[in-house]
């Protein structure tokens, strides 16, 4: 399994793969899910041997060169990395600037550990998107999101913002009250959209509601 998705073979093909081999889906003695699972777990493994070390060298590098480059790093019991925070100092002027509102989400998972990639973001005078900092989680639990909720306050001296945009997880919700209990938090139009689509059947009502949506966000 771990020379096929070294090679690039994607986790579903890995499974159809094992299927033909053993005869059957009922042969495999396991289910795509264990397969995934497996794999996730070797993957943080593998981040914790290696490459989780080769990054906090290169950011130490950054805090090095730069006195206002900022990072921090979360470990489990095992000693696994769990979390990483950085932002540099173009992003602790602009939250000083801007930072009122922010927007952050769990949705980006396109690295190559398929682990979530939570950015800060927020938007400037001239309407163009600003990053706040980053951070890399391995679990999307309550314990992760209030260490990178305290992490980004601890980097912008405790300053919190007004309000907090997310799409709707609900340990994110958990922790901004444990964290930042004085911040309204609101839900994002773009995903509110997305449930519209897939849970509400009347065409009419979908269109009225992006429509107005639409009109509620336009300058």
């Amino acid at each position: 399994i771990l020379e096929m998705e070294i090679s690039g073979i994607r986790k579903y093909q890995i499974f159809e793969i094992q299927e033909m081999q053993y005869g059957g889906y009922d042969k495999v003695g396991y289910t795509q899910r264990d397969l995934y699972n497996f794999c996730h777990r070797h993957k943080q493994g593998t981040i914790a041997a290696g490459d989780a070390q080769t990054v906090i060298r290169h950011l130490r590098e950054r805090e090095r060169r730069d006195a206002d480059f900022f990072f921090r790093s979360f470990t489990d019991d095992q000693g696994h990395l769990v979390g990483l925070f950085w932002c540099d100092t173009q992003c602790l002027l602009d939250y000083a600037a801007f930072g009122d509102v922010i927007v952050f989400d769990s949705t980006y998972k396109t690295n190559w550990y398929n682990l979530p990639l939570v950015p800060f973001v927020g938007v400037n005078y001239h309407r163009s998107t600003i990053i706040f900092g980053c951070e890399i989680i391995a679990h999307e639990n309550i314990e992760s999101y209030v260490w990178l909720l305290r992490t980004f306050s601890e980097a912008n001296i405790q300053k919190h913002p007004v309000s907090v945009i997310i799409d709707g997880q609900l340990a994110m919700q958990r922790a901004i009250r444990l964290v930042w209990p004085n911040s309204s938090h609101r839900l994002c139009t773009w995903h509110i959209e997305q449930n519209v689509v897939h849970n509400i059947y009347n065409d009419e009502v979908k269109d009225e509601f992006i429509f107005f949506s639409f009109m509620i966000v336009a300058p």
